[in-house]
């Protein structure tokens, strides 16, 4: 292996941001990209082959005695066939290596190596978010003291939670993010944040006399009408908006939170988290701001 290939493919990882094996990054670790030299003798030898590739991706120096549960990216160890290097590699990081190994076959440049700086959002990136016509909303808290290994999983973990509490509840997701600053911060986009007042339940086949009977008795104080073979009632909505959601979501008591899946460390401090709705005063945090900079204005095409 040519040690310069290996410093050239390490120092293009973190220029394009997929460096880092860690909890954080979730990334292309330094062994990874000897191994890749390796395999394909050199930088340029690793960004052809990349350009090229189809998630999931399998890269093996020697027979593997094990079968892998699949991932975005496998990449068969030489000391132990049994492991996969690549374990914490990511699909989106696999994706943005894949894309700027292509940008840079194409139109090789120093900035692959270095990356733009982090800058928060310009005023026409704000206003760009803005005319999305979606809504953010966003629980910030104080950062839970913990490394970080520690803290972006359970962060993950209860930003699925979150997400899960919306969408049961009628509304549309479309993008949610950990930012981890000063603070943590969990943001949630959606296409809807507002239903009707009335929510619609679907019951049992009015033949089902048992299940009937529960159904008519639980909403016998609602509207109750026959659609079709099934009882269906007509209540109100506990949560109209995903604000008031996530409000009487998150200020539940610490057991609660615990108990609907928010890792203790996380429920701790969400118990005392602010509510923001809207891109701007979001964006006033300048982590929060460059992080979003980067989440929608960096280009994977």
């Amino acid at each position: 292996m040519h040690k310069d290939d290996a410093r050239l493919l390490k120092q293009f990882c973190k220029g394009i941001g997929v460096y880092g094996s860690d909890a954080r990054h979730e990334g292309f670790s330094g062994y990874i990209c000897e191994l890749l030299v390796v395999k394909y003798g050199s930088f340029h030898g690793v960004l052809s082959a990349a350009s090229v590739w189809n998630p999931p991706v399998r890269v093996a120096l020697v027979e593997p005695s094990h079968a892998f549960q699949r991932a975005p990216l496998v990449v068969v160890d030489p000391v132990d066939a049994t492991r996969n290097a690549a374990a914490n590699v990511n699909e989106e990081n696999l994706i943005r290596f894949i894309s700027a190994s292509k940008k840079y076959l194409k139109k090789p440049s120093l900035r692959f190596f270095f990356g733009p700086p982090k800058k928060p959002l310009s005023r026409q990136q704000l206003r760009a978010l803005e005319e999305r016509g979606t809504t953010f909303v966003s629980l910030v808290m104080k950062k839970p003291d913990v490394i970080d290994d520690m803290l972006y999983p359970q962060a993950r973990r209860a930003l699925r939670r979150l997400v899960g509490a919306l969408e049961s509840s009628g509304f549309s997701v479309m993008h949610s993010y950990e930012c981890v600053g000063k603070r943590l911060c969990l943001v949630v986009e959606l296409n809807v944040a507002a239903l009707p007042v009335v929510e619609k339940m679907v019951g049992p086949p009015v033949y089902a006399h048992q299940h009937s009977e529960e159904f008519v008795n639980k909403y016998r104080r609602n509207r109750l009408i026959v659609e079709g073979e099934r009882w269906v009632a007509e209540k109100p909505r506990a949560c109209r908006t995903a604000e008031s959601l996530l409000a009487s979501f998150a200020r539940g008591s610490v057991r609660y939170l615990e108990a609907a899946g928010i890792p203790e460390t996380i429920a701790k401090c969400m118990a005392r988290c602010t509510i923001v709705t809207g891109i701007r005063p979001l964006a006033r945090d300048r982590d929060v701001s460059a992080f979003l900079a980067e989440k929608y204005f960096s280009s994977l095409a």
